[in-house]
């Protein structure tokens, strides 16, 4: 595997230039383009999912498109809890190969975008007398520990390790010190995710992708056949024809609304779910590292995340059925998110 990743690392790193004699991200340059040129891939979405799909298909030499209605990273990629993190959880479930798998991508990140992903030390803080982590769950988790290095989390460099009550303290001292047994510090990474996104679409475009935000799709094309042939976009008060060999639904949870244009009438495939995070000021929490809190009675866990002054806390996973453009927090979110 590691071969692997140094493969794509160097791929990367020495991929021929690009097929735009001057690359910019200029909006009105990219719209141009996306009038006038017929695209290999138009990729629909401009989260951290599409603007990935975009560079990654740009790299290997294809002609992209992408096109975000709104502006880039501006549903859920930037509103997460600024992680890009192995997984743990899914290990405790049996998905070796997901967390295998993620902690190979989360390690070409740390070699490619390190001004924007770092490495971040894990506080699971184990909590006796009727607390959050019993000692038997304790044990079972050191054995999750050593699943997670194995599987992969030994690539960053450092190990789990047990640390003492003293020890768990000083890195979180607002934990209820008569609560407080032991702790587990593992090592995950954290990133600026709006910015991880620009910068692929940045570096999609340096290799020839053209991209343009506030560009709506409001029809797809077809042939008289059926073939799909590109999409209608509407922007700046203009609609013009995108031509495309192939479409990329890169757009999350929205992915229903465009779907519909496909196929017609109401589709209903997606479920939404709402994730819920808190910010706080850091000042009252003083976490000098990011802490894994389970939550009483409940099989999931919630991340305290220091970012700066701030300290995000988060997140809920609950069925959502509002519109997905405005989403609401409840007041039993915040009890979920603070009962850790």
């Amino acid at each position: 595997m590691m071969d692997s990743i140094k493969r794509r690392v160097a791929l990367l790193r020495s991929a021929p230039p690009s097929p735009v004699e001057s690359p910019t991200f200029d909006r009105q340059t990219n719209l141009a383009r996306l009038r006038s040129e017929c695209f290999d891939v138009l990729v629909i979405g401009g989260g951290v999912t599409g603007c990935g799909a975009a560079l990654d298909a740009a790299s290997r030499g294809y002609r992209v498109g992408l096109v975000e209605s709104a502006d880039f990273a501006s549903g859920t990629s930037s509103k997460s809890s600024k992680l890009i993190h192995g997984g743990l959880r899914y290990l405790q479930q049996g998905e070796v190969g997901l967390v295998y798998e993620a902690l190979a991508e989360r390690q070409i990140l740390l070699a490619n975008a390190p001004h924007l992903v770092e490495t971040l030390p894990f506080l699971i803080p184990i909590l006796t007398k009727g607390g959050v982590m019993p000692r038997r769950v304790a044990r079972a988790l050191g054995g999750a520990m050593w699943g997670y290095d194995l599987t992969g989390g030994l690539r960053i460099g450092k190990r789990h390790k047990r640390i003492d009550s003293a020890e768990a303290a000083a890195l979180m001292p607002t934990l209820r010190a008569d609560r407080l047994a032991s702790g587990y510090l593992y090592y995950d990474a954290r990133a600026d995710d709006a910015r991880l996104t620009l910068t692929l679409a940045q570096t999609a475009v340096d290799y020839g992708a053209a991209v343009a935000n506030r560009a709506r799709v409001v029809a797809l094309t077809k042939s008289p056949s059926g073939e799909l042939t590109g999409a209608t976009v509407e922007a700046d008060g203009e609609r013009f024809d995108i031509e495309s060999r192939g479409v990329i639904n890169a757009t999350g949870v929205w992915a229903d609304q465009v779907r519909e244009l496909d196929e017609g009438g109401d589709v209903d495939a997606i479920r939404p779910a709402k994730g819920v995070h808190i910010t706080v000021p850091w000042s009252l929490i003083r976490n000098e590292v990011a802490a894994v809190i389970s939550v009483p009675g409940d099989k999931r866990s919630i991340f305290v995340v220091p970012w700066g002054e701030l300290a995000y806390i988060g997140t809920t996973d609950t069925d959502y059925e509002g519109p997905l453009d405005d989403p609401t927090c409840s007041a039993e979110d915040i009890d979920y998110l603070l009962s850790g």
